[in-house]
């Protein structure tokens, strides 16, 4: 299993062979690229997609607008594709998923990347903004067969456009080169000052969590908003040999697929960023141990109905417009597509009448659909805190942790949770099986 190593002297010095840089691959640049659509579409902040000779970067990446790179003479084989992606352009809305790679206009595949989020002076809030010049190099498709003149197109994922107070805007990175390594090079990747490399490392198997492979679909509170995009997916990662965190998320999304008033123009009666239009977009071929999922806070915000319990299981009987039919379908889509467990989490205590009503609906649908859930909300320790500690933890809007509650508040109660429902599956497993060689015993 690939394992993410951040780099200090101490770690560089310790390893047998250097990571390559950016220098030693096949470069496509960005000056080159062919771009086609508009950022902000519909709006009066409408923007072509173009490029920033200045910063050498492309601007104006978004859901319609792409950038597509040529394979040069001479590049023949199967290559893993990197690509410069600059910090968010937004410090308050970011996500992990700010890209889709489609080679020669074939499917879109959706990469899971730690894009983090800008500081309010490189967002522009006291002049031009410089979020574009913090760049940083990242895997966004492995092992990729490739061909003189074969496409390299780069678009931009729903969801990181908004309004906010009446205005529209994006959240969306600016991206630059297209960089090819062979397959299973070790390249140093990340920002400047925060670099990593991903080295295959061994389970542990005395360790339930090492080894697994997760997915996490949420919004900001997955992602690590008030963390600079680090949350208890990545520290679980971190804590376990040979885990892997695969985070969705985009800040301010819903889970249901319903207008809001942040809300595009051409998002039409639905919000193109929301969990259930996302959850399709992740690749399908990706082998995942376990999916988690984020109870959003945003649909209680927004307001969004409710809805009501499914009589049955069927993708196609879930209102997906309403926030239950949004996690009934989410639930039955994860299980058909990747046949894989599935858990919801909910967040700590904050004043919200519909988050409340939000858990306990969750709580039927676990039994209801066998899930597992990690109840935050009803867990009496953890509302029990000292209001001091609480701060050092939380942000004080109470819905989003700081590193500190990530790390030594939240983290535990997943790991706890993700064994316990381990646990279970496996039990449920174990009698399956058992019941099948009774049957055919006799």
């Amino acid at each position: 299993m690939k394992k993410r190593i951040y780099l200090s002297s101490s770690v560089l010095s310790a390893m047998q062979t250097a990571p390559v840089c950016a220098e030693d691959g096949i470069r496509l640049k960005a000056s080159d690229a062919v771009l086609k659509g508009v950022a902000l579409k519909d709006t009066e902040q409408e923007t072509a997609i173009h490029y920033s000779a200045q910063d050498n970067c492309i601007l104006g990446l978004g859901k319609y607008s792409c950038a597509a790179y040529t394979v040069p003479e001479g590049t023949e084989g199967r290559y893993d594709i990197y690509l410069y992606i600059s910090k968010g352009s937004s410090a308050m809305i970011c996500g992990s998923m700010p890209v889709t790679v489609r080679i020669n206009g074939g499917p879109a595949y959706i990469p899971s990347v730690p894009v983090a989020p800008c500081d309010m002076e490189q967002m522009g809030m006291e002049g031009e903004p410089t979020y574009q010049k913090d760049m940083g190099l990242f895997l966004v498709k492995a092992d990729t067969a490739v061909s003189p003149g074969d496409t390299i197109t780069i678009g931009g994922v729903a969801g990181s456009e908004f309004c906010f107070n009446g205005q529209y805007a994006s959240a969306m990175p600016a991206i630059g080169d297209v960089v090819l390594f062979k397959t299973g090079e070790t390249v140093k990747q990340g920002y400047e000052g925060n670099t990593f490399v991903e080295e295959e490392e061994e389970a542990d198997p005395s360790d339930p969590l090492s080894g697994l492979q997760i997915a996490w679909l949420g919004s900001s509170v997955t992602y690590g908003q008030a963390a600079a995009g680090y949350s208890m997916a990545d520290q679980i990662a971190d804590n376990h040999r040979a885990a892997s965190a695969w985070k969705y998320a985009i800040s301010g999304t819903t889970l249901a697929d319903a207008a809001t008033e942040h809300s595009m123009p051409s998002d039409g009666d639905g919000m193109n960023g929301s969990y259930v239009s996302r959850v399709k977009q992740v690749d399908k071929k990706q082998h995942f141990d376990l999916f988690i999922v984020q109870l959003s806070t945003n649909d209680a915000t927004a307001g969004i109905p409710m809805g009501k319990i499914s009589a049955d299981t069927k993708l196609e009987s879930q209102d997906v417009k309403t926030v239950i039919g949004a996690m009934e379908y989410i639930i039955a889509y994860i299980r058909k597509t990747w046949n894989c467990p599935v858990m919801f989490f909910t967040g700590t205590r904050f004043d919200s009448k519909q988050y409340k009503e939000m858990v306990n609906i969750l709580l039927q649908l676990k039994e209801k659909w066998d899930i597992g859930v990690i109840d935050l909300w009803d867990n009496e320790e953890m509302n029990r805190i000292d209001r001091e500690l609480y701060l050092t933890y939380m942000r004080e809007d109470g819905i989003h942790p700081l590193r500190e509650g990530y790390v030594k508040w939240w983290t535990p109660e997943f790991e706890k949770g993700i064994r316990e429902y381990q646990s279970q599956v496996h039990r449920q497993m174990t009698t399956i099986l058992s019941e099948a060689e009774s049957g055919i015993d006799e």
